[in-house]
């Protein structure tokens, strides 16, 4: 689990997304197969070089995309291409959770006792407002509604 959420895995984590966006230029023919190619060959990043550049722009994603960026000619252009730092942390910390919550969810089926019981929180927001929180209960496996919690967080 520590190694999941392990700066080398964000960075890794943020590298996909990149590739991601690659593969899909590449798909609608927004990027030539020369270029294409060069990114998935050698497109990389070193976690100390990130760190370095980081503490010169106190901004993880232009570090790692300058970075990135270091290990690429020309078609370094197409990295980050229509991006913004929102869609890359927030896609990369998604897979992120995923990876953790494969291994949660795995050892939970492993148990030889179903747990008594389970409370989960979340806050959500819509751009800064109506910021809400909820908790939700599961008593012996299944969902105890008249526990469940609605809460206005205050900012």
């Amino acid at each position: 689990m520590k190694e999941i959420f392990s700066l080398n895995n964000k960075f890794r984590k943020y590298l996909d997304v990149e590739l991601a966006l690659v593969d899909y230029l590449y798909s609608i023919n927004k990027i030539s197969k020369e270029e294409y190619e060069k990114i998935k060959t050698n497109a990389s990043f070193d976690l100390d070089g990130i760190l370095e550049i980081e503490k010169e722009t106190k901004h993880d994603v232009i570090a790692f995309t300058r970075n990135v960026s270091s290990y690429l000619g020309e078609e370094k252009r197409r990295i980050h291409y229509g991006l913004t730092s929102t869609d890359v942390v927030d896609t990369a910390s998604a897979k992120i959770y995923k990876e953790a919550n494969d291994i949660i969810y795995t050892k939970l089926l492993n148990l030889k006792e179903p747990l008594e019981r389970i409370e989960a929180y979340d806050i959500s927001n819509l751009g800064n407002s109506a910021i809400v929180g909820t908790m939700v209960v599961f008593q012996n496996g299944w969902p105890l509604k008249s526990n469940y919690r609605k809460f206005k967080m205050k900012t």
